[in-house]
């Protein structure tokens, strides 16, 4: 009978957290994985290893296993030991001389702070590394910063140190004992010269280098690895035979099926560079005057290089348009915070602001103490509730109370019955309006947070570009997953359908109306017609908004500090709130509706859809399969800057198809009650798109 062996497991420096599935799934409870995540000195890394070992019966032998940083750890373990019942020693895909001192060791030796100094100027120039050196080397920076963050500076130069240095050299120790090599080869953590050195340790070592040129942290690494530890211990030490997942055994027995989708990745520099460039340019000069040029260029481009003019279509598509959104995203012009510790000296204009309610119960409180808590001297908050029970009044009663220290005038108003013709919206705002006295009016909605200078900021802004009216862009409050998933891509889709930057330009036709935050001149809401105007529309907000741009002067700002709204907490209130403005907003006509489905399809679902295509026809390592899979993370990318913007971790991005499709059921949805006007309820009132 095969002996049982125990495998114990010294993972690389940072490691300690990783789960390693396919190791735990082969042996079972025989993994012992040693934890040295609170480990800095040498000293106490071997009393982690002792105290792993000790606990093991002393009728049951054990292998050493050490994964990177861990092989130098356990070859000065070794070092004038004997230990009981140790069987062999494996090393995985690091060796001795983890870590060279040269350069990190200058590092090092300085105060930490400068550490992270180095990292933010590392992270910043990982464009420029791939520029001028490659796509693994931009990658093997990357890692090494993740690293860092996760781990905490101080605690990576507290270990390198009083345990790297003291590791870097070899122990002068023999140790006759079985051992095997298995690295890359060319490992990013590896000196050509590992498996020299390492046999000067171990006499007996063997070598098996891994058919890859990539990372030793990816699962492909994992999966072959743990196959060739599991065939070396029952062939070499007389193991017990284990039973391998398929997987595994697929990986010993085609190797280079295994890592083919890693091999190789390497982006032409060249067409990007270009590509970047002639981002940069159009971008900056050319995309504010004239949007159409890059069409115009793409349809006059004269192929060269091997490049057809299909493959500079589906480039720009799919590649250059993203990045554009992306960059507007980032420079769109945000609505500056006024911080002044007290008012500046001079008139201010008296603020109306107008709030429309309808069973608010679970926000009229919130909402209501951040507006009577501007800092802004002179406004007034009326309130129009068409509440159908009086919990809501009552509750805006008591935050009167509670909040109301600065003693702003509050008025309550019941709305007066829904006249025909009008939408609930429009009708309580402008009943809000004739009540109003201000010369500025902001009609926000119940469900917003208000930041103590926002009132003062968006005025001032007003008066700063000699504005008519604005809109503001606040901060989603995500919280459930649905949440998550669906409001940022929806932001940034209408962000990218109205134009970015070009919002503000006054000969593009398309801009966004805000609802939760919309400030006007008195003057000019009265000149433009007010809500009276569009009382008809369920997009209210949005045609307000095309009526200011097209008759004054308007902007829409970018402002997460001036409130914060949750627009929405279930998949449901997402579908048909979002669902009751989609075909209004494309014009109420089903062939906009249509082609804009169809564009969409191509453009945000297309790629996901024939991707498996891709691959069975090209294979992984094509160039046309890599381009591919560059341009379906620029697509999923499109919805970072949203992403970033309302505090959502950036692995939603990859939640994108699922984004998507939502939005096409939304779409169509909205469509087809739209074209037969059907009616539905929304917030207790039934609704049809097209009142008569």
């Amino acid at each position: 009978m095969r002996e049982r062996m125990r495998i114990v497991f010294a993972p690389g420096f940072g490691a300690s957290k990783r789960q390693f599935p396919y190791y735990e799934n082969i042996f079972g409870s025989d993994f012992i994985k040693i934890n040295f995540s609170n480990c800095t000195t040498l000293e106490e890394h071997f009393a982690r290893i002792e105290e792993e070992i000790n606990r093991i019966p002393q009728n049951e032998g054990f292998v050493l296993v050490g994964h990177s940083f861990g092989t130098a750890i356990i070859s000065h373990y070794l070092a004038g030991r004997k230990t009981q019942n140790l069987k062999g020693v494996i090393l995985i895909g690091g060796g001795p001389r983890f870590y060279p001192p040269r350069g990190l060791g200058f590092l090092m030796s300085l105060p930490w702070i400068f550490t992270i100094f180095f990292l933010v100027g590392l992270a910043l120039s990982s464009p420029f590394l791939f520029l001028f050196k490659g796509w693994k080397a931009m990658m093997e920076r990357l890692e090494a910063i993740s690293l860092a963050r996760r781990l905490g500076v101080r605690y990576i130069h507290t270990t390198y140190n009083q345990t790297f240095k003291r590791v870097v050299e070899l122990p002068e120790t023999r140790a006759n004992i079985p051992a095997v090599f298995v690295h890359l080869p060319r490992d990013v953590l590896v000196p050509q010269a590992a498996f020299v050195e390492a046999k000067k340790i171990f006499p007996l070592i063997e070598e098996r280098q891994i058919p890859t040129d990539r990372y030793h942290f990816t699962e492909q690494f994992d999966i072959y690895v743990s196959g060739v530890i599991a065939q070396w211990i029952h062939t070499k030490l007389g193991g017990e035979k284990l039973k391998l997942p398929n997987d595994v055994l697929f990986a010993l027995q085609n190797p280079d099926a295994t890592f083919e989708a890693l091999d190789g990745i390497d982006i032409s520099r060249k067409p990007i560079i270009g590509g970047i460039l002639f981002i940069l340019a159009w971008w900056k000069f050319f995309m504010p005057n004239n949007p159409t040029l890059l069409v115009q260029g793409a349809y006059k481009f004269d192929p060269s290089d091997g490049v057809s003019k299909q493959e500079t279509i589906l480039l720009i598509a799919y590649v250059v348009v993203p990045l554009i959104i992306i960059l507007d995203s980032f420079v769109y012009p945000r609505l500056p915070l006024a911080m002044e510790t007290k008012p500046p000296a001079g008139r201010f204009r008296k603020v109306s602001i107008i709030l429309p309610t309808r069973n608010e119960e679970k926000n009229i409180v919130k909402n209501l103490r951040s507006l009577f808590s501007l800092n802004y001297p002179n406004y007034e908050i009326i309130m129009i509730d068409a509440s159908t029970s009086s919990q809501t009044m009552e509750l805006a009663r008591k935050a009167e109370q509670d909040y109301n220290r600065k003693h702003v005038a509050f008025k309550i108003i019941k709305e007066p019955p829904l006249p025909k013709g009008w939408f609930g919206k429009a009708w309580a705002c402008w009943n809000g309006y004739k009540h109003a006295k201000g010369d500025i009016l902001l009609f926000t909605d119940a469900d917003t947070s208000h930041s103590e200078w926002s009132l003062m900021s968006s005025v001032a802004t007003l008066n700063r570009h000699n504005l008519d009216s604005l809109s503001v862009i606040g901060k989603f409050e995500l919280v459930s997953f649905w949440e998550k998933v669906l409001l940022p891509f929806i932001h940034m889709l209408m962000f990218a359908v109205m134009g970015g930057r070009l919002m503000n330009q006054k000969k593009w036709p398309l801009t966004l109306g805000i609802g939760q935050y919309l400030l006007f001149r008195r003057e000019f809401y009265e000149n433009i017609g007010g809500h009276k105007a569009v009382r008809n529309q369920i997009s209210e907000d949005l045609r307000l908004a095309r009526k200011s741009k097209k008759n004054g002067r308007y902007m829409v700002f970018s402002g997460n500090n001036i409130y914060s709204v949750r627009m929405y907490a279930s998949l449901k209130e997402i579908f048909f709130g979002i669902g009751k403005n989609v075909y209004d907003g494309l014009g109420r006509r089903i062939m906009f509706s249509i082609g804009a489905g169809i564009a969409l399809f191509i453009w945000l679902v297309l790629p996901f859809v024939v991707f498996p295509t891709i691959v069975s026809s090209f294979g992984w390592k094509s160039q046309i399969t890599r381009w591919f899979v560059f341009g379906m993370l620029t697509l999923m990318a499109l919805i970072l800057p949203a992403l970033l913007e309302n505090e959502v971790s950036f692995y939603y991005a990859f939640l994108f198809p699922l984004s998507v499709l939502v939005f096409f059921a939304i779409l169509a949805w909205s469509t087809y009650v739209g074209a037969t006007n059907k009616p539905f309820t929304w917030r207790d009132r039934v609704y049809q798109m097209s009142l008569t």
